[in-house]
C-alpha cells in the first residue's frame, strides 16, 4: 500500500489494518456462503505438500521480507521442482503453485489418475478445483451483523459520524453502494487531489474525499524530458480496476443490494455493513 507522509500523520496504521481485516472477513463470509454451492471444475486439481507453507512460519508483514524467510520460500520452491519434475515424467500439466499463504501444485488430470497424483512422494493431498462466485448478500448474515446494528440502535444509524479513509486502486462515487441522498456534504467538504479541484468530480455526498497520488509515482525523473522515464498513466481518482470500490463498499455501502449481474462485474454487489459511513 503506498501511504504518502503526508498523509500518515491524520490517519493512523491501525486504522487501515482494521479496514483491511474487515473486508478479508467479510469476503471471506461471502465466499463461504457460496461453498455449498460451488461448483468443480472437470479434470482440475489441486495437490497440497508436506511442507509447511511460508506463513505457517514466517507470520508478520516484517518476518515474510526477512532472509530466513527467503531461505525457506526457496526450501519449499525446490521441494515443490522435485514434484513437478515427477508429474513431468508422468505426463500431468502443471497449470500454477504458490508457497506462501499455502504450500499448493494445481494440476490438470483425468479422474482416473487421481490415486497416481496421491502416490507421488511428498504429496498430502489431492483434491478437485472449485469454482467460488461470492454471495455478499448472505455475508451479513453469517457475520451476524443485524446484532451489531441493534447495538447502535437500528441499521439507519450503523456507521452515522463515521468518516473512513481507504487508499486502494480509486473509487467508483457512481456505483450504487455510494448513493444516499439522506447525507449532506459536512463542512470543510469534499476535498480533492491538492491543485487539482477536477478531481472533486470523483466526489459526492457520501464519497467526501477524493485524492490520487499516482503522480508521485509516474512522474519522470527529468523535468526536462519528461517522456525518457515517465509512467503515463490516468491521474485521477477514478477506479478503473474495481478493487478500491468493492473495499470501499465493505467498510461503508449505503443500505442496498446491487443486481448480480451488474454491468461492472469487477465491483461486486454488497449489502451495507455501515451503511451512514462516508468513503474519504
Amino acid at each position: 500500500m503506498f501511504r504518502p507522509q503526508s498523509m500518515s500523520a491524520q490517519i493512523p496504521e491501525y486504522k487501515f489494518i482494521i479496514i483491511r481485516i474487515a473486508a478479508i472477513t467479510i469476503l471471506t463470509a461471502a465466499l463461504f456462503a457460496a461453498t455449498s454451492s460451488a461448483q468443480i471444475i472437470p479434470n482440475r486439481y489441486v495437490l497440497t505438500l508436506r511442507d509447511a507453507p511460508v506463513s505457517a512460519r514466517f507470520s508478520s508483514h516484517t518476518a515474510l521480507a526477512s532472509d530466513q524467510a527467503l531461505v525457506y520460500r526457496r526450501q519449499v520452491e525446490d521441494t515443490q521442482a522435485a514434484v513437478k519434475s515427477q508429474l513431468a515424467a508422468r505426463n500431468f500439466t502443471v497449470t500454477g503453485s504458490v508457497s506462501v499463504l499455502q504450500n499448493l501444485i494445481f494440476v490438470t488430470a483425468l479422474p482416473n489418475r487421481v490415486s497416481e497424483l496421491q502416490s507421488i512422494p511428498g504429496v498430502i493431498s489431492v483434491q478437485p478445483m472449485r469454482r467460488f462466485k461470492p454471495a455478499l448478500n448472505r455475508a451479513g448474515q453469517i457475520l451476524n451483523a443485524p446484532t451489531a446494528w441493534n447495538n447502535v440502535g437500528g441499521q439507519s444509524n450503523a456507521g452515522a459520524g463515521i468518516k473512513i479513509a481507504i487508499i486502494d486502486s480509486g473509487i467508483d462515487q457512481n456505483h450504487p453502494a455510494f448513493q444516499d441522498s439522506s447525507l449532506s456534504i459536512p463542512a470543510g467538504f469534499p476535498k480533492c487531489t491538492v491543485g487539482h479541484p477536477e478531481d472533486c468530480a470523483y466526489t459526492n455526498n457520501k464519497v467526501i474525499v477524493a485524492r490520487s497520488y499516482v503522480r508521485l509515482l509516474s512522474a519522470g525523473s527529468n523535468p526536462h524530458n519528461n517522456a525518457a522515464d515517465d509512467l503515463p498513466d490516468d491521474y485521477s481518482p477514478r477506479d478503473r480496476d474495481g478493487h478500491g470500490t468493492a473495499v470501499a463498499s465493505v467498510a461503508a455501502a449505503a443500505p442496498t443490494i446491487t443486481p448480480a449481474s451488474s454491468a461492472a462485474p469487477a465491483r461486486p454487489s454488497s449489502r451495507s455493513r455501515s451503511g451512514r459511513a462516508r468513503a474519504n
